[in-house]
Formats: C-alpha cells, sequence, structure tokens
C-alpha cells in the first residue's frame, strides 16, 4: 500500500471518532453562549474559544494532519533512541490500565459507589453558601437608588417624593459629592410615571472615614423605614452590560392573565418574606386605578358628536399635550392644555369636558 493510499485509509478509519467527539464537545459549550446575567457575560467568550477550538481542531484532523503524515512520515524510517529509551514506559502504562480495566469490569458495583459519593460532594458543594459572591462590586464611588411609587401616582407626587428623597440623602450621607435624581425616567416599564431614579456620586475614598459597602449597607436599612414609595439602593457590578433590569429577574408564564391576577400577588408575598431580596417587583400589574367611560352613543348621534370626537377631548383634558408655542421676551414657551388639577384630581371631573362639533 503506497503513502496516500494509507493516510487516507487512515484518515477514514477515525472520521466518525473524531466527528461524533466533536459534536458532542461543541453541544456541551454552545449553550453557555445562551446564559444570561453574570454568569452569560462571564463565559461567553470562553464558550465561543472552545466550541470554535473544537471545530477548527476537528477539521484539522481530518484534513491536514493525514496529508501532513504521508508526507513527513516514511514508510522505511527507523524508530530513535529516544523511542528505545520510553517506549517501555508507555508498554507499561498501556498494561497497567488493561489490568486496572479488567478488575474494574469484575465489579461494575463499584461504579454505583462511585456514583453516589460524586453526588454526595455536588450536594455539598451547592448546599454549602459561598463565602463571596462571584464577582465583587464596582468600586466606583457611587451608589443606583431607584424608588417604585404605589400605581396611579402622578408625576407630581413623584417629583416631590424625590425632592423628599434628595434631603433625606443629602442628611444621612455627608460623604455625598454630587446626586443626580430623574422623575420618571422612561426606561422601566412602558407606565413609568410612577418611577424615579437617582445616582449617589461619593468623594473619593481617601477623603471619607465610611466605604461604599457601609455606606451602602446603613442606607438599604433606612430607606426601607420611608413611607410614598418603595425605595432600595443598589451597587453596579464589575461584571455586567449595557442590559438594564434587575440583578435577578424570574419570568411567571401562564395562558390567560386571569391565572397570573392569582399567582402573582402570592409570588411576590413570599418572594418578599425572603430576607436574600432586599426589593421585589413586578412589571405586570393589575393594581392601577381606571375610570371605565361609557358613551351614550344614541345622544351623541343626535347631538352629532362621534366617539372620535370625545375621545379626542378627553385625551386634550388630560393627556398633557403640547398644543404648539409662543413668543415672550425672547424666549419660547410650550402651549400645554389639561384641565385644573381639582377636575383632574375628581373621577366625575370628565363630566365638564365639552365636546363642540
Amino acid at each position: 500500500m503506497g503513502i496516500i493510499e494509507a493516510g487516507i485509509l487512515g484518515s477514514r478509519e477515525i472520521f466518525f471518532a473524531v466527528v461524533a467527539t466533536s459534536l458532542a464537545l461543541v453541544a456541551v459549550f454552545t449553550p453557555i453562549l445562551f446564559l444570561g446575567g453574570i454568569t452569560g457575560r462571564l463565559f461567553l467568550e470562553f464558550g465561543v474559544v472552545m466550541a470554535g477550538a473544537i471545530i477548527i481542531s476537528s477539521f484539522v484532523a481530518l484534513t491536514l494532519t493525514p496529508m501532513l503524515s504521508t508526507k513527513i512520515l516514511k514508510s522505511d524510517a527507523k524508530h530513535s533512541c529516544f523511542y528505545h529509551k520510553t517506549e517501555p514506559f508507555f508498554k507499561w502504562l498501556n498494561a497497567k490500565y488493561k489490568s486496572s480495566l479488567e478488575s474494574f469490569m469484575e465489579k461494575r458495583w463499584v461504579a454505583f459507589v462511585v456514583i453516589v459519593i460524586c453526588g454526595f460532594g455536588i450536594w455539598l458543594f451547592y448546599a454549602k453558601p459561598a463565602a463571596g459572591t462571584c464577582a465583587a462590586w464596582k468600586i466606583a464611588d457611587g451608589l443606583i437608588v431607584s424608588a417604585t411609587a404605589p400605581e396611579g401616582a402622578t408625576f407630581e407626587y413623584m417629583d416631590h417624593y424625590l425632592d423628599q428623597l434628595t434631603d433625606f440623602l443629602m442628611e444621612e450621607v455627608p460623604e455625598i459629592d454630587g446626586l443626580i435624581t430623574v422623575t420618571s425616567p422612561g426606561f422601566g416599564a412602558s407606565s413609568s410615571v410612577n418611577s424615579g431614579f437617582g445616582r449617589i456620586i461619593l468623594s473619593p475614598a481617601d477623603e471619607r472615614e465610611r466605604s461604599q459597602q457601609e455606606i451602602y449597607n446603613d442606607l438599604s436599612t433606612k430607606v426601607q423605614d420611608l413611607s410614598g414609595a418603595r425605595t432600595f439602593i443598589a451597587q453596579e457590578q464589575s461584571i455586567g452590560g449595557g442590559r438594564g433590569g434587575q440583578p435577578v429577574q424570574y419570568v411567571l408564564q401562564s395562558g390567560t392573565n386571569e391565572d397570573l391576577k392569582e399567582i402573582i400577588p402570592e409570588f411576590l408575598e413570599q418572594a418578599r418574606q425572603d430576607p436574600t431580596f432586599a426589593f421585589v417587583d413586578v412589571n405586570l400589574k393589575f393594581n392601577k386605578p381606571e375610570v371605565e367611560i361609557k358613551i351614550d352613543r344614541d345622544r351623541a348621534q343626535a347631538l352629532g358628536v362621534s366617539t372620535r370626537d370625545i375621545a379626542e377631548t378627553l385625551q386634550l383634558a388630560y393627556s398633557g399635550q403640547r398644543f404648539g408655542y409662543f413668543l415672550k421676551g425672547g424666549k419660547q414657551y410650550q402651549v400645554i392644555g389639561q384641565m385644573s388639577r381639582e377636575d383632574r384630581n375628581a373621577p366625575h371631573g370628565s363630566a365638564k369636558s365639552v365636546c363642540k362639533k
């Protein structure tokens, strides 16, 4: 048999083993690409590199290596001195492996003992709480503040609460070098009027007595006593992406909203009782106040007013939309249409709206 034919035959013999092993390894590392949170950010590059390296190595093993073997290896080549000195060791290692494998196959029940011991060791590893977190907190001389008021709270209510929260933070944290607050930031839920966001900028570590962690622990306890809105303090982690949201998120799925209406309150109550979580919230809320208006269509038709005209009138009265601009003193001001506060706060205030043809 020629050298080239031998290389082709050898690559055929190992083809199935190489492909099967490569697919198994790729299947192990590919799910890492879909992990979320800190774990996903930490191991994303690792999974890509490992899966790519396995695919490339399989391609090399089936193409480049057999070709190089036909060019480098010679049929009449003799073993070197290094081969004669090391070959006895590998023969002894092969014999030991063969004898140990035969002994193990004679006592197969030992495999179940090994499985039980490994399972017990894994259970101990996961049952024992870790001494620290997998990612250290980012020492950025700053903290993040988030507040959520009850459903139905207005922009003015939330703005007033953030003013109170600002005074509270400035009094409790003398190490503050700067404080930025945003009322209804808009990057939360779609109805984020009742939410607020803040960022505490601390003075440099060498200019204050307390560390960032000590300030965080102190504030996390004190903000729980604030009334008016649920407030929590958070620290930035050293590993993370640009995605928003809480560090731990849980998804509840159901076929209908009625089922979620029953499950969510119980789920939130149990989560709040767990001391592990400092703040618990849900993005699907069923307790938002609503006013249901029924239109007398017969009377509207008799008056020549369409339901669209009524809807637009109510929208202009309550939404606070911009109608236009006007100039005064060289400055431009917005013209915003809105009913008075007394009429907006009362449910029957909409009855004072007038719709003309």
